[in-house]
């Protein structure tokens, strides 16, 4: 097991170097963001692609950001509910302890290629003077083809706020349950109606929603609590048989550990490697993330990135190892579900997570509705005018899926396959066969992103099918 997470730790700290920094090379000449718009209106457009709720990013655009600062917001950018779906991930392609080895082994390659393919964007931004990840799409492969890109990034901000309002119901529910309040308050459509009426909605009206960064610190510090307390229950054996959480009068069913089986790979691994992508995907924050150093250079911003996902590689390595060793195939897909009521180190990782979404989401929802807009062309004064009509509309539609999806993997992994593995694999390499295509020397790697191009498109297709397949029963 250490040398697994020795060799994710070296997997991504070695990628520093494998990006070829080299901007120039195969760019003739390029286009604007669409017709009867120059490279200059490019640069001015304010929609960041999905920010993925990470309030300080914004406060650190500008030039102002160390490489420690900007790791660190890497880090707590990466590790969203997806953390907490990969011991489900496992034990649906296999109950056996067993499994963790090629488990690992699959987040740890498949991080390799993420950091690949995110450091590459940036250089993507030099060649073509793009400010934005779907600007370097609409310069190296056609402005009228931008939108692809911006609008699946905004699709994936509509499913990361779909699986924080999952996991936002499930910790409430279970936080009512802890606390006594009367099943009819405590059933879970209640507290979801009443979370996005009472809290999400507010917060989402908000139109300044700076008095809310501060309260963005409480994502990383949470994270690292609740992987802490999983390692800890893992070796102190509360929910091993005879423990204090395992008995059946204390306890509900799935807190009894099961494995059996075997450790193979097999189809339905590819719902773990949906999950994989969206546990790792920042790709649309790359620009923001590079723009935003101090004394921008893409040395600065490959260590970075090391920083970032080297952390954010081994919390997801661990909470996976600790939750499915815990629970084994009882491991659902919202793992801190499989915790007693009665636990209160659970109790109070459920509440740092839930409130470290619910001032989280707003930005999240921001997002997603400045993407829509975005996409339709609204000018500034339509977006004043529907501002609280949008957001009603949207939040009212989160809500209803909220209440009928109960199953945040399964809203995790199809967003993975439908569009993280799009906008983490696919459209980064096939940027790089574009930029690369007249540069001496680089048949290799366009060889290497020949294959990314495969991978991404063959994930995003049968992790679409396989992961419907779950979820009607029928695999």
């Amino acid at each position: 097991m250490r040398f697994l997470l020795s060799l994710s730790l070296f997997v991504c700290l070695a990628s520093a170097n494998v990006v070829n920094t080299s901007p120039s090379g195969g760019l003739s000449s390029f286009s604007g963001i669409a017709s009867g718009k120059t490279a200059q209106a490019r640069r001015e457009k304010k929609f960041d692609d999905f920010t993925a709720a990470t309030p300080q990013l914004v406060a650190q655009t500008g030039g102002t950001a160390t490489v420690l600062a900007s790791g660190l917001n890497l880090a707590k950018a990466i590790l969203g509910s997806g953390l907490l779906s990969l011991p489900g991930g496992v034990s649906y392609f296999s109950n056996a302890k067993s499994a963790l080895a090629p488990a690992i082994a699959i987040f740890v390659g498949m991080a390799g290629l993420g950091i690949y393919t995110f450091k590459s964007i940036p250089v993507a931004m030099i060649a073509t003077g793009g400010s934005s990840y779907s600007e370097c799409w609409g310069a190296l492969m056609g402005a009228k083809y931008e939108w692809i890109v911006s609008f699946g990034c905004t699709l994936k901000c509509l499913f990361a706020a779909l699986a924080q309002s999952i996991v936002l119901g499930d910790a409430f529910s279970s936080l009512a349950i802890t606390f006594g309040l009367p099943p009819q308050l405590a059933s879970r459509a209640a507290v979801v109606t009443a979370v996005h009426v009472g809290a999400l909605l507010p917060l989402s009206l908000m139109r300044d929603l700076a008095s809310l960064a501060p309260f963005s610190v409480l994502g990383l510090f949470t994270v690292f609590y609740t992987v802490g307390f999983m390692v800890f229950r893992l070796f102190e054996g509360s929910y091993k048989p005879g423990g204090k959480f395992h008995d059946a009068k204390q306890a509900a069913s799935q807190t009894k550990p099961k494995f059996y089986g075997s450790g193979a790979v097999n189809a339905k691994t590819l719902v773990l490697l949906a999950m994989t992508v969206s546990s790792l995907i920042a790709h649309y924050l790359a620009a923001k993330f590079y723009s935003g150093l101090i004394d921008t250079d893409l040395s600065k911003f490959q260590q970075m990135a090391a920083i970032g996902y080297s952390l954010a590689v081994v919390m997801s390595i661990v909470s996976m190892v600790a939750g499915f060793l815990t629970f084994g195939s009882q491991s659902q897909g919202l793992i801190l579900n499989n915790y007693s009521n009665k636990d209160p180190l659970a109790t109070l990782a459920r509440a740092g997570i839930a409130l470290a979404i619910l001032f989280g989401y707003p930005f999240t929802f921001a997002a997603l509705r400045d993407g829509l807009w975005d996409f339709v062309r609204t000018s500034k004064d339509a977006r004043t005018e529907q501002f609280s009509l949008l957001t009603v509309g949207l939040m009212s539609i989160l809500t209803v899926s909220a209440i009928a999806l109960k199953d945040v993997s399964f809203v995790v992994s199809l967003s993975g396959s439908l569009f993280g593995s799009f906008l983490m694999f696919t459209a980064p390499a096939l940027m790089n066969i574009k930029r690369l295509a007249d540069m001496p020397g680089a048949a290799l790697e366009i060889l290497f992103n020949k294959f990314i191009v495969v991978f991404g498109s063959g994930l995003n297709v049968l992790g679409v099918v396989i992961t419907i397949m779950k979820q009607m029963g029928r695999l």
